[in-house]
């Protein structure tokens, strides 16, 4: 056995009585997914089994029963798994856990501790029993909670032993060993979903979660394809591309009509940009804007190609803008493209992104609005930077949003 073998317990048991739904709170649909599956596919990647802790099992994962209280399910998930040396307990009714969380926990149990929370500083005031106080130095914890497993194992014992009840993991082991835990930063947003209003809410931040990847790519001697690589920002990856050492085709639009059917060739492409825009012609909009990337990411399933594609979206993708209504509209259109496909694409090897600026220092913004002042929009170089990230990694189904002001 690995000696550093790592379990996570998933706790998906409550019935969400206060949600007023008949389906339990992470079972239902978020964004077209399980509330549970969003943990999971943030912890599964980064340990060595997952237990979920439910009323019946959940897809091909080991299965535990939960119990009357919060306590009695972990001690069920704990029983279920495979003697590892370390084990994660996660809500899975907090869909926002991040790989990024669930490596620190990893990284500190992994270091030593014994007890590990994930918690955020409280920022908002404070009252006890009425009477405001302090907060500083208080904090707010979350989960995941990541202990030495034969450790959690034991105070649950002895806390059953004992009667004693505790409302989360890290205060059963300081209650009855007096253990102390070391704390991860955790997501600073409507971490847990509780009440009804809370799914639509979490429905529309994990819309807009993604941050930037930071990481350097790498891309000499790749090729690429860009469609619409006359275009501000497409000219832009393209100068940056050619500095970078890869080769590009950038055809004309003159060259390839993106409104009528292409018959896409791609297997000498290591990647592909379709930064394409059509907002003058109305017959035109949809075809060039959303069609057109449909088509590219149908060929490529049919093709059997490899490689990462970067789709120029845009923020009136989330709220249509006055006197480009159609505009905005392939724009969601397009987005939904990337929602809907990423998952399939990505089993295939092919990883699918979109990054959607706001304004852009380009004559598709003049033309939107001559008004628009240089200082209150991206430079196309800032936006080909991101892209040119999105060229050369695994990650998938991201829509970036850029906003002048915040990166």
């Amino acid at each position: 056995m690995n000696a550093d073998m790592i379990s996570a317990i998933i706790l998906a048991g409550g019935k969400g009585k206060r949600f007023g739904s008949h389906v339990p709170k992470p079972f239902l649909s978020l964004n077209g997914k399980p509330v549970v599956q969003y943990s999971i596919d943030a912890i599964e990647p980064l340990v060595d089994e997952v237990v979920v802790v439910s009323s019946k099992p959940y897809r091909h994962y080991r299965h535990a029963a939960p119990g009357r209280t919060r306590q009695e399910s972990v001690r069920s998930g704990l029983a279920a798994c495979s003697s590892p040396d370390y084990v994660i307990v996660h809500d899975g009714v907090r869909p926002f856990v991040t790989p990024e969380i669930v490596r620190n926990v990893i990284g500190r149990l992994l270091g030593g501790a014994k007890s590990v929370d994930t918690a955020v500083p409280v920022v908002d005031g404070l009252l006890v029993d009425g009477a405001p106080v302090d907060k500083a130095g208080k904090m707010v914890s979350q989960t995941p909670e990541g202990f030495d497993y034969r450790l959690l194992a034991a105070a649950h014992q002895e806390a059953l032993l004992a009667g004693n009840e505790y409302q989360d993991d890290v205060g059963l082991v300081y209650g009855q060993r007096g253990i102390l835990p070391e704390v991860v930063e955790g997501v600073r947003l409507t971490p847990k979903l509780t009440f009804a209003k809370d799914l639509e809410n979490a429905e529309g931040v994990l819309r807009f979660r993604s941050g930037c990847l930071t990481t350097k790519p790498c891309l000499r001697g790749k090729r690429f394809l860009v469609l619409g690589g006359s275009g501000g920002i497409g000219s832009a990856c393209v100068r940056r591309l050619l500095a970078a050492g890869a080769a590009v085709d950038a055809p004309t639009h003159e060259g390839l009509d993106l409104s009528k059917r292409v018959e896409w060739r791609l297997d000498e492409y290591d990647g592909v940009v379709h930064s394409a825009g059509e907002y003058r012609d109305q017959d035109r909009i949809f075809a060039v804007n959303a069609m057109s990337v449909h088509g590219l990411l149908a060929a490529a399933l049919k093709e059997g190609w490899k490689g990462t594609v970067v789709v120029l979206s845009s923020t009136a993708a989330t709220y249509g803008r006055r006197g480009i209504a159609l505009y905005s509209a392939s724009k969601a259109a397009l987005n939904s493209i990337v929602e809907s496909m990423h998952d399939e694409l990505a089993a295939k090897g092919i990883f699918l992104n979109a990054v959607a600026p706001a304004k852009v220092d380009t004559a598709l913004q003049e033309a939107f609005d001559p008004r628009s002042r240089k200082e209150d929009m991206l430079a196309p170089d800032f936006v080909a930077k991101h892209v040119l990230r999105y060229l050369d990694t695994r990650v998938h189904g991201q829509i970036v949003y850029l906003r002048n002001g915040m990166l």
